[in-house]
């Protein structure tokens, strides 16, 4: 294969994995909102992210027993684990009871905003005009779409929203820092 066949190739299945986590990130709201009502938000986030971290652990815990941590690594990579999986998990849940499904995923889809902006702010990523005026984009065109009317308690879906940033901020200061500590 050429080369030109070669980026071709993967420019394709880039995009098409993309589009599928998006799919899949997107179901996840539609039906963690479709639940959220019968089940109280800290015990769907439990159930969610405690039963699958339990399985991960088991499939994996030779290679967790052989790891060998830096002590000084043990306190960042802990508050990085209650980031990821306690803060966003519980935020979105009780975001989700409070907002549309639909107004979640948008929210979740500032999460490489919010990420390049983090990374920027704490000097590890270099921030250029290109990125400036993709984040201006996508910033304008989430607002856009979250300024639409909102037909019941506006306060109580604003208040949904509010939760779900802190979520997604959580997720995103988990991807910044999570690299700087597992150097």
């Amino acid at each position: 294969m050429n080369k030109d066949k070669i980026i071709f190739k993967n420019l394709i299945l880039g995009s098409f994995f993309a589009s599928f986590s998006a799919a899949l990130g997107g179901s996840t709201f539609v039906f963690t909102r479709l639940i959220v009502d019968d089940l109280d938000p800290f015990t769907l986030s439990f159930v969610r992210y405690g039963l699958t971290g339990l399985i991960l652990f088991l499939l994996s815990i030779s290679v967790f027993l052989k790891t060998k941590f830096i002590r000084e690594d043990k306190i960042p990579l802990a508050i990085l684990g209650l980031a990821m999986i306690t803060i966003f998990p519980n935020f979105m849940a009780t975001g989700l009871e409070h907002t549309t499904a639909a107004r979640a995923g948008l929210l979740y889809a500032t999460m490489p905003l919010c990420t390049i902006l983090i990374a920027f702010f704490f000097n590890i990523e270099k921030i250029t005009i290109n990125k400036c005026v993709a984040v201006f984009i996508a910033v304008l065109g989430v607002s856009f779409c979250l300024s639409e009317s909102v037909s019941n308690n506006f306060s109580q879906t604003l208040k949904g929203d509010f939760l779900m940033m802190i979520g997604v901020i959580a997720a995103s200061c988990f991807s910044v820092f999570f690299r700087q500590v597992s150097k």
